[in-house]
């Protein structure tokens, strides 16, 4: 076998390594921003149903607090 072709499988070995890779991340990223939407949503509505608020309301702090925004009290 020549220099050549051994050098081609390791290539091409290598090229597939890297699709497969950027294959699942792209697949744990999709999943990362799923989760993180659904995290969001799922604050919303307890913050929403929060009997201690008035029904379906929201304050500024309420939505910052969501998103992760530092807001002092």
């Amino acid at each position: 076998m020549s220099e050549k072709a051994s050098g081609d499988k390791v290539i091409g070995f290598l090229n597939r390594v890297i699709c497969h890779a950027a294959r699942a991340l792209a697949v744990i990223m999709t999943l990362l921003i799923l989760w993180g939407v659904a995290d969001v949503v799922y604050v919303l509505y307890q913050r929403l149903i929060n009997p201690s608020n008035p029904f379906m309301l929201l304050e500024i702090r309420d939505i910052l607090a969501t998103f992760g925004a530092s807001w002092r009290y």
